[in-house]
Formats: structure tokens, C-alpha cells, sequence
């Protein structure tokens, strides 16, 4: 994935205006996939949690309800495994795998629980460890890397901002960067809008919150001269340099964004569905429970974009795919803020990596298994 830095450039962005617009679409067959139901075999996939395809084509994915790393041949026959639960050299907690910021087919993982990078070999061996603190919390967001290794990442907000009564509220955020070992964490960027969550009180019982479904969020793409952001308010992304500097914007437009009771009204279905499937005794009260729990926070405007990749010279953004949407839709930019291209992907797929006609994503197929598959992207003519 080459880097990006000419987007970086304060040129006025041409806001609605388009190039020469490509179409594409995933192949109808996968150039590789790799999932099973044989438990204890390493085709079987729990949980996957990053993933990257390599230089020659082969797969690295990380399996965090296994605790491993593990690496598939480009005709997806498995090569290793490293990884174990715990806190020692090659053992994991809460890992992922952080594909933007590998390289030479180095393998990089985060672990949240025991804020630690591990960084592998492409044959799975060892060759470095060290921890990744910001104060005296893990980064919220995701990590994402520019093409020199700069870490980019949210922060956790202070408790400050916890609203007094029931009800949504959204985090302002801080954006750091992080150049690796022995190397101090960074604020550059500060008061981004953030995460929307909501806070539940109940009479008896100790307050509960978390991020609201269909909440806005913040997306990083980092690049040479700076980062990418969005916060899903509205079809914008904004590009900050290193220094925290504001330089400029990409608009364009998109579908409407209010919540309609058909949207309720799939959502609810497929939630029902969901708990129906697994078939517990009591599957249809702890249905109504939860439903009449979340309805109330449901809010009445669709992020605009949860998602932004960088491949080959394009900064992607993917557009919030609302209940009964049957694809995601992503939208690609080049340097002087053009829209250039429009990618149409399966709605099972969960990208994990991008290429110039390639798309490597994680899925579940119909019958619930867990698949990491690799797909050319063909052109609509």
C-alpha cells in the first residue's frame, strides 16, 4: 500500500465534482478463503482480528479467540502458528493485528490488555517487544499507521464528560501519534468529535454505558505529511498535518442520512432472528429485554461514514451501511479531492485490507462460519 502524501497538499478540493468514475465490484469467486468448522484444526476461525496479505500473496491473520497468529500459503494451505493466552513474550490477551503498519513483511500486533506491541518476523519469529501506553490508558481507536511507521490513534475521554442524567452524549476526542519503541506518545490534534455513547441508570444498580448503535465515531487514515479524519457528522473528511494543523477538506455528496421506521423496523428483525437462531429456553424475553432497552437510544440520524483505508494513491471512505442496505459502498478520492472511483462490497464482508484490485476481507457465509477471504475487484463496464 504506497502512501499518500500529495493528498496532503492544501489544493482546494473540486467538492461534487468527478473524474473519470471506475465502478467496481468484488469477483464472484474468491481468489482464496480459508475458514472451517473443524474445531481445533488452524482453518478453523474465532474471532479474526486483523489481518494482512504479504508481498508474495500469502494471508497473516490474527485469531484472537485462539490467542495466535497464524500465516496461509497463497493457495491458502496453513504455514504456522505463533501465540498463546497470557502475558509473556508471544502471548496475548486482546489482540489485533495492525495491517497499515507493517512492513518487509514484518507482522505488527497491538495487545489492549497488555498494552504491548509485538512485532514478528514473516516466518513467526520473534523480533520485538514493547509496551504502548498513553498516560494511564490504552488508545480508544483503532491504530493505524502512515507508510514511515507513525502510529495514529484516539485517546480514551476523561470522565469529565459523563453526563449527570440517562441519555446520549458524545466525547471530544485527542489524536496522537506514537513513532515506536522509546519513542513518546504525542497530542497533536485536540477536541475532535467523537464517539457517541449512552449512558443507562437504573434505580438499585451502578451506572452502565457504551457506544450508541448507529453512533457517530472517529476514523484515521494516517499518510506522510499527516492524517486523514472523520467523525461521521456529515459526507466531510478533513486532513490535519503533524503539527495539528487544520489544512483542508474533501466533500461529496451522499444518500440522506435520517433514520426512517423501515430501518427500526429491519433492525428489530433481524435482532429478533438473531436471538431466535440460538434457540435458548428463553431466547424471546431476553429478546424483549434488550429491545426495550435499546429502542429508546436509537438515534434518528445515520452516521455518514464509519470507516477510511488508504491503497495505492486513494484515501477510501465507507459509507454507514443502514439495515436492509444489501452492499457496503466506499468511495474513493485521489490527490486533488476528485472522486475517482465507487466500490460496491457483499454486506457479510468486514475489510481488512485493500490493494489496487484486491480486497481482502473477513466474513461469516450462510451458515455462520467464519471465512477470511481474498477477492479481485472487477470493473463494471
Amino acid at each position: 500500500m504506497g502512501g499518500l502524501a500529495a493528498l496532503a497538499l492544501p489544493v482546494p478540493p473540486a467538492v461534487g465534482q468527478e473524474a473519470t468514475m471506475r465502478t467496481l465490484r468484488s469477483g464472484s469467486e474468491p481468489l482464496l478463503s480459508i475458514g472451517t468448522t473443524e474445531g481445533g484444526s488452524p482453518y478453523e476461525l474465532f474471532q479474526v482480528s486483523g489481518s494482512m496479505r504479504l508481498s508474495d500473496g500469502s494471508v497473516v491473520v490474527m485469531v484472537r479467540g485462539h490467542y495466535e497468529v497464524r500465516r496461509f500459503g497463497v493457495d491458502g494451505r496453513h504455514l504456522w502458528s505463533r501465540g498463546r493466552q497470557g502475558g509473556g513474550p508471544v502471548e496475548f490477551e486482546l489482540p489485533e493485528l495492525l495491517a497499515t503498519c507493517s512492513s518487509d513483511n514484518r507482522i505488527v500486533i497491538y495487545d489492549r490488555l497488555n498494552s504491548r506491541i509485538t512485532i514478528l518476523a514473516g516466518d513467526g519469529e520473534l523480533v520485538d517487544e514493547y509496551r504502548l501506553e498513553f498516560g494511564s490508558q490504552p488508545p480508544y481507536s483503532r491504530i493505524k499507521c502512515n507508510p514511515a511507521g507513525r502510529m495514529a490513534f484516539t485517546r480514551f475521554a476523561d470522565g469529565s464528560q459523563r453526563p449527570n442524567e440517562q441519555g446520549p452524549y458524545r466525547w471530544t476526542m485527542d489524536m496522537a501519534y506514537y513513532d515506536g519503541k522509546d519513542a513518546d506518545v504525542t497530542v497533536f490534534h485536540s477536541q475532535i468529535p467523537g464517539t457517541d455513547r449512552y449512558l443507562y441508570l437504573s434505580e438499585g444498580r451502578p451506572p452502565t454505558e457504551g457506544p450508541l448503535t448507529w453512533g457517530r465515531d472517529v476514523s484515521v487514515a494516517p499518510v506522510d505529511e499527516g492524517v486523514w479524519i472523520g467523525t461521521g457528522d456529515g459526507h466531510e473528511i478533513r486532513f490535519i498535518d503533524w503539527m495539528g494543523k487544520d489544512i483542508r477538506s474533501v466533500e461529496w455528496q451522499g444518500p440522506d442520512l435520517d433514520v426512517a421506521d423501515e430501518h427500526i423496523d429491519r433492525y428489530r428483525e433481524d435482532l429478533f432472528h438473531w436471538y431466535e437462531d440460538r434457540a435458548q429456553p428463553d431466547w424471546r424475553q431476553r429478546f424483549e429485554a434488550l429491545w426495550a432497552r435499546r429502542r429508546p437510544a436509537l438515534p434518528d440520524r445515520f452516521p455518514s461514514h464509519n470507516a477510511l483505508e488508504v491503497a495505492d494513491g486513494l484515501v477510501w471512505v465507507k459509507h454507514f451501511r443502514r439495515p436492509g442496505d444489501p452492499e457496503h459502498l466506499w468511495l474513493a478520492f485521489d490527490a486533488k479531492g476528485n472522486q475517482v472511483a465507487r466500490m460496491f462490497l457483499p454486506a457479510p464482508f468486514v475489510v481488512q485490507q485493500l490493494g489496487l484490485d484486491w480486497v481482502l476481507a473477513a466474513m461469516r457465509d450462510d451458515l455462520g462460519i467464519e471465512r477470511l477471504v481474498v477477492h479481485k475487484l472487477v470493473e463494471e463496464r
